[in-house]
Protein backbone atom coordinates (compact mmCIF):
# COMPACT_ATOMS: atom_id res chain seq x y z
CA UNK A 1 0.00 0.00 0.00
CA UNK A 2 1.40 3.86 -0.78
CA UNK A 3 2.18 5.72 2.24
CA UNK A 4 1.62 9.23 1.89
CA UNK A 5 2.54 10.08 5.93
CA UNK A 6 1.65 13.39 5.79
CA UNK A 7 0.16 16.24 8.42
CA UNK A 8 -3.35 17.88 7.70
CA UNK A 9 -4.59 20.93 10.05
CA UNK A 10 -8.17 20.13 10.42
CA UNK A 11 -10.62 23.25 11.84
CA UNK A 12 -13.60 23.21 13.39
CA UNK A 13 -15.90 26.59 13.59
CA UNK A 14 -17.55 26.81 16.74
CA UNK A 15 -20.78 28.27 15.63
CA UNK A 16 -22.25 27.68 12.48
CA UNK A 17 -21.14 26.14 9.28
CA UNK A 18 -17.27 26.15 7.41
CA UNK A 19 -18.23 25.92 3.83
CA UNK A 20 -18.00 27.51 0.21
CA UNK A 21 -20.69 26.94 -2.09
CA UNK A 22 -19.80 26.92 -5.64
CA UNK A 23 -22.29 27.41 -8.55
CA UNK A 24 -22.48 27.29 -12.44
CA UNK A 25 -24.29 30.79 -13.16
CA UNK A 26 -24.74 32.05 -16.57
CA UNK A 27 -22.04 29.64 -17.75
CA UNK A 28 -19.26 30.81 -14.83
CA UNK A 29 -18.48 29.36 -11.81
CA UNK A 30 -19.57 31.17 -8.97
CA UNK A 31 -17.48 30.70 -5.34
CA UNK A 32 -19.65 31.99 -2.06
CA UNK A 33 -17.43 31.37 0.43
CA UNK A 34 -18.96 33.94 3.02
CA UNK A 35 -19.49 30.59 5.19
CA UNK A 36 -15.98 29.93 5.18
CA UNK A 37 -14.97 32.71 7.86
CA UNK A 38 -14.28 31.37 11.35
CA UNK A 39 -13.47 33.83 14.34
CA UNK A 40 -14.03 31.19 17.00
CA UNK A 41 -13.05 27.37 16.91
CA UNK A 42 -10.34 25.34 17.03
CA UNK A 43 -7.64 23.61 14.86
CA UNK A 44 -5.74 20.22 15.57
CA UNK A 45 -2.82 18.15 13.30
CA UNK A 46 -3.82 14.99 12.07
CA UNK A 47 -1.19 12.73 10.80
CA UNK A 48 -2.21 10.58 8.28
CA UNK A 49 -0.22 7.39 6.43
CA UNK A 50 -2.85 6.75 3.55
CA UNK A 51 -5.13 8.25 1.22
CA UNK A 52 -7.69 5.73 2.74
CA UNK A 53 -7.60 7.73 5.67
CA UNK A 54 -7.91 11.11 4.00
CA UNK A 55 -10.96 10.00 2.56
CA UNK A 56 -11.98 8.29 5.75
CA UNK A 57 -11.36 11.87 7.59
CA UNK A 58 -13.27 13.74 5.05
CA UNK A 59 -16.03 11.03 4.93
CA UNK A 60 -16.54 11.40 8.43
CA UNK A 61 -16.51 15.23 8.39
CA UNK A 62 -19.60 17.74 10.19
CA UNK A 63 -20.58 20.99 8.42
CA UNK A 64 -18.85 23.01 10.91
CA UNK A 65 -15.37 21.52 9.62
CA UNK A 66 -12.59 21.55 7.00
CA UNK A 67 -8.96 20.84 6.21
CA UNK A 68 -5.85 22.36 4.77
CA UNK A 69 -2.27 20.76 3.80
CA UNK A 70 0.15 21.48 6.38
CA UNK A 71 0.56 22.36 9.54
CA UNK A 72 0.75 25.33 11.53
CA UNK A 73 3.20 26.96 13.18
CA UNK A 74 4.72 25.84 16.63
CA UNK A 75 6.12 22.17 17.92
Amino acid sequence: MNQCRTEFTVFEKRDGPLTKRIALRDGKIVNDSSACRMANGSARRVRLDSMAALADLIDNFASNQAYALGRGGGP
